[in-house]
C-alpha cells in the first residue's frame, strides 16, 4: 500500500511539472558554469538573444511563483542567469514576491546589486517597492535583514533618506561602514572613531576601513594613534592598507 502511495506521489502532475521546468532550465542553462558569477561585457551580448532569454526567464519566474513552495535550486539558477545577462525582466516579480524568495536571499541581493539592474532611474521609479523590503516579514529574520542592510548600504546613494538611515542605524556596523564609504559619510566616521574602543575586533576593522574617506592629514593622525595602541595583526594590516589611500 505504501509503495503505491509513494509511486502515485512521484508520478503526480505537480512533480511532473517541476521536473519539466528543471529540464527546460537545464537546457537553457547548458552554456553556463554553475559556479560562474562573471557578467559578459556589453559587446559580447546579442540584444535579440537577451530579449528571448528575458522573456523565458520571466515565464519561468511566473511558474516558480505559482507553486506553493519555492524550488530553491531553480530560483537560484534563474537569478544567476538573470544576473549573467544583466536583465531586469524579473525585477518587479522579485520585488513583489520578496518574502517567497527570501530563502535564497544571497542570490537575490547579488542580482539586485548589479548596476544594470538597480540603476538610479530604476531605483527612483520603483523606490516604494524597494523600500517595502525593509518592512517585509522576512526582514525580521537576522540573516535576511543583514543582506538587506548590505544591499541598501551598497546602493545608499540611490535610496538615501530617513527610512533607510533608520534601518541601517539599527543594524550591523559593517553595513553602516559600507554606507559611509559609498556616500562619503564623514559625520558617521568621525562619530564612530570616538567610540572605536567600545567595539570588537571585526567592527573596529570596519570603522578603520571606512576612515579611508577622511582627508589625508586627519586620517593619518588618527590611524597612527590606533596603530601605536593595537596589538592585533589584522587591525594593523588594515591600518597600513587604509593609510595608503589617496
Amino acid at each position: 500500500m505504501r509503495i503505491r502511495v509513494v509511486a502515485k506521489y512521484l508520478q503526480g502532475p505537480g512533480v511532473a511539472e517541476t521536473q519539466a521546468l528543471h529540464q527546460k532550465m537545464s537546457e537553457f542553462w547548458a552554456d553556463v558554469s554553475p559556479y560562474e558569477f562573471s557578467t559578459p561585457s556589453s559587446n559580447e551580448i546579442d540584444s535579440e538573444d537577451v530579449e528571448i532569454k528575458a522573456a523565458t526567464l520571466r515565464q519561468m519566474m511566473s511558474d516558480v511563483i505559482s507553486r506553493e513552495r519555492l524550488d530553491l535550486g531553480l530560483a537560484r539558477r534563474i537569478l544567476r542567469k538573470s544576473r549573467q545577462f544583466r536583465v531586469r525582466a524579473i525585477l518587479e516579480q522579485l520585488l513583489d514576491n520578496f518574502d517567497f524568495f527570501a530563502p535564497v536571499i544571497t542570490s537575490v541581493v547579488l542580482y539586485l546589486d548589479l548596476d544594470a539592474v538597480t540603476t538610479l532611474a530604476v531605483a527612483k521609479n520603483l523606490r516604494a517597492k524597494y523600500l517595502a523590503l525593509i518592512s517585509s516579514r522576512s526582514a525580521k529574520f537576522a540573516h535576511v535583514r543583514h543582506w538587506l542592510e548590505y544591499f541598501f548600504a551598497l546602493k545608499y546613494k540611490h535610496f538615501s533618506g530617513q527610512e533607510v538611515d533608520q534601518f541601517l542605524s539599527q543594524g550591523a556596523i559593517s553595513n553602516q561602514a559600507i554606507a559611509a564609504l559609498t556616500s562619503k559619510g564623514l559625520a558617521w566616521i568621525r562619530e564612530q572613531r570616538k567610540l572605536i574602543d567600545t567595539f570588537g575586533r571585526l567592527d573596529r576593522r570596519e570603522i578603520i576601513h571606512a576612515a579611508g574617506i577622511l582627508t589625508g592629514a586627519e586620517r593619518t593622525k588618527w590611524l597612527e594613534r590606533i596603530d601605536r595602541s593595537s596589538s592585533d595583526f589584522l587591525e594593523k594590516t588594515t591600518i597600513k592598507w587604509v593609510s595608503g589611500f589617496r
